[in-house]
């Protein structure tokens, strides 16, 4: 640009930018409902889904677990929602485990804008317990006892090598 004599012209101007993102997030990442008898339910856990973005996180499925033999959703505020931007909602997890031992899940939400955000893999964790009742000896023979005749004593004895105490 020059002006009417010819001269250079210098223009200055600055340029603000502001960044456009969606940042999803989920909170815990990783949970552990501890031990649990095998057909109970735990306590429930709620895990935050969140955008820490400026932008709207948009065509949300509702959250999913990966295991539903032995976790549920039971509750939340998610469902196919679009997350606002700095917006949360909540999938409320329960565990009830199938068989003894670690049960593993991961919980995840996806988004057509925003992708899918998830937990730890395998990270959301349960331990299936069970008592395991045996009695020793299993047997025992008395041999020959008249009828009205007292045998000999024998003491059974109960033992519980499971996992979980034995009620009822």
């Amino acid at each position: 640009c020059r002006d009417s004599t010819g001269q250079s012209l210098t223009v200055k101007t600055s340029l603000k930018v502001h960044g456009v993102e969606i940042a999803l997030t989920v909170s815990p990442t990783a949970y552990d409902f501890g031990n649990v008898d095998v057909g109970a339910n735990s306590t429930t856990t709620d895990f935050y889904f969140g955008n820490t973005g400026n932008l709207s996180a948009t065509g949300c499925s509702p959250p999913v677990l990966d295991n539903t033999t032995d976790f549920s959703i039971v509750a939340g505020t998610c469902g196919t929602n679009d997350l606002l931007p700095l917006g949360t909602c909540i999938a409320s997890v329960r565990a009830s485990p199938s068989a003894t031992g670690i049960r593993v899940a991961t919980l995840s939400r996806t988004c057509t804008s925003g992708g899918t955000v998830s937990t730890q893999t395998n990270l959301v964790t349960v331990n299936g317990t069970a008592p395991a009742l045996e009695w020793n000896p299993l047997t025992y023979d008395f041999g020959t006892v008249p009828v009205g005749g007292n045998s000999t004593n024998q003491v059974f004895t109960l033992k519980n090598t499971g996992s979980s105490a034995a009620t009822g």
